[in-house]
């Protein structure tokens, strides 16, 4: 299973799974019969049945009788709260998502579910049961197909909305550190890490504010189970985590700062985008199109790159460009950027034809 070097994840997704899921049913009270404000006697209504049947008007009959009884008030609805605490295996493996292939709607397509089990190292039925639970807490919807199971994760189009809480980037080497840490509390303290760390980047960017982070034991509190919530046990947690921040406790408050050596999500993005930049700039001068395609053309396949990666881009560029500019069999491209995606996810669905499907990998 190919996985991005970059995941994008919903900040606020990341505080809810590393915390608890909150989740809603609507459920319809059972509604009640009763007699009508009529307060008809039993006497009365015999009286007034024997009545109507002398008159041999059944219809007549059935029409006074149930007029009498109405529903005691209107049907009622009762909505259900349920927080829902994900295990080690339901993060992981929620996270892991975003590192596969995912258009804008944040549809996947073709998940082989016993390639993820590999890679999580837990069994296919821990997945299968896990996609379950995701879909009825609303983080997902899955359905069967020939190639696999296609995947919505539900909320990803929120993470990009302006007056969103935005989203944090993961490097996939990172996510290798976090499905070592062993304890489950200790991979919520850490992600939480992550996610603070990347929220004070502004600081330590505009502000030349490099201090350590911090997450206070009320913070902590908030999302680490009541269990927890003592101060020998934090101490322990921490030990638990990796080695990618330093870290330390004073006065139950937990100061970090990135190890030496180590760059988070967003700073290694931005080399690896520098990176592949000057890449594609090379190939292009080597195949002598360079004049042609323009630079938020090249900038277009960065972001695809790290969509797809990029050899797929390669994959898909290489033909367009003989095609054009060495036998002039297509016509002027315009946008060189949408060509190419198409020409990848076209490459993604050939090549995922004819797999075994998930349900017969077990």
């Amino acid at each position: 299973m190919e996985l991005k070097e970059f995941a994008k994840i919903g900040k606020g997704m990341l505080r809810q799974i590393t915390s608890f899921i909150e989740s809603y049913k609507i459920e319809e009270e059972e509604q009640n019969y009763s007699l009508s404000s009529k307060q008809v006697t039993l006497k009365e209504t015999l009286a007034n049945m024997r009545g109507l049947l002398s008159d041999n008007n059944i219809e007549d009959v059935v029409e006074e009788t149930v007029s009498n009884f109405i529903y005691d008030e209107d049907p009622k609805q009762k909505v259900s709260v349920k927080h829902t605490r994900l295990s080690k295996s339901q993060i992981l493996q929620f996270i892991l998502y975003h590192f596969l292939p995912i258009d804008e709607r944040g549809v996947i397509r073709g998940v082989c579910e016993k390639e993820i089990a590999d890679l999580l190292g837990v069994s296919l039925k821990t997945v299968r049961n896990n996609n379950h639970l995701f879909e009825e807490i609303g983080l997902i919807y899955f359905s069967g197909s020939s190639e696999g199971i296609n995947i919505m994760l539900i909320d990803y189009p929120r993470y990009f909305d302006k007056d969103g809480y935005g989203y944090m980037e993961l490097e996939v080497s990172r996510f290798g550190e976090l499905k070592g840490i062993t304890h489950v509390n200790s991979l919520r303290l850490e992600l939480r890490m992550e996610l603070v760390y990347d929220n004070n980047e502004v600081k330590r960017q505009y502000k030349k504010d490099n201090s350590p982070c911090k997450i206070s034991f009320n913070d902590f509190k908030t999302f680490a189970p009541k269990y927890t919530h003592y101060k020998g046990m934090l101490e322990d947690i921490i030990k638990k985590g990796t080695s990618s921040f330093k870290k330390a406790v004073e006065n139950s408050t937990i100061y970090f700062v990135l190890e030496q050596g180590v760059q988070n999500g967003k700073a290694l993005k931005e080399q690896r985008k520098e990176e592949y930049t000057k890449f594609l700039e090379e190939y292009l001068q080597e195949k002598g199109c360079q004049e042609f395609i323009q630079r938020p053309d090249v900038d277009s396949f960065v972001q695809l790159a790290f969509e797809y990666s990029m050899e797929r881009v390669i994959q898909a560029l290489e033909p367009i460009i003989y095609k054009e500019f060495v036998l002039g069999e297509l016509d002027k491209t315009e946008n060189f950027g949408g060509r190419v995606r198409t020409a990848i996810r076209q490459n993604i669905a050939k090549n995922t034809e004819g797999q075994t499907p998930a349900m017969l990998t077990a």
